[in-house]
């Protein structure tokens, strides 16, 4: 994740590919790009950023956590 010209921005590093992600609420965005439709942000008690479920077009609430 990145934040490019103001926008939220999904990279994949090997393909070099660019997601740009538009908000639907404060924690959640989504994509155009039907591989890549909805991400949710997911929050600790603190309300910090632990990771995140994305859904898309073959896939439902795919976790991904934040590794510190």
């Amino acid at each position: 994740m990145a934040i490019k010209g103001n926008k939220l921005t999904a990279i994949h590093p090997n393909l070099n590919y660019h997601i740009t992600l538009n908000p639907l609420t404060e924690n959640s965005f989504y994509s155009k790009e039907p591989s890549f439709g909805e991400l949710d942000f997911t929050l600790n008690a603190a309300e910090t950023i632990t990771g995140f479920k994305l859904s898309g077009q073959n896939l439902k609430d795919l976790v991904f956590k934040k590794i510190i």
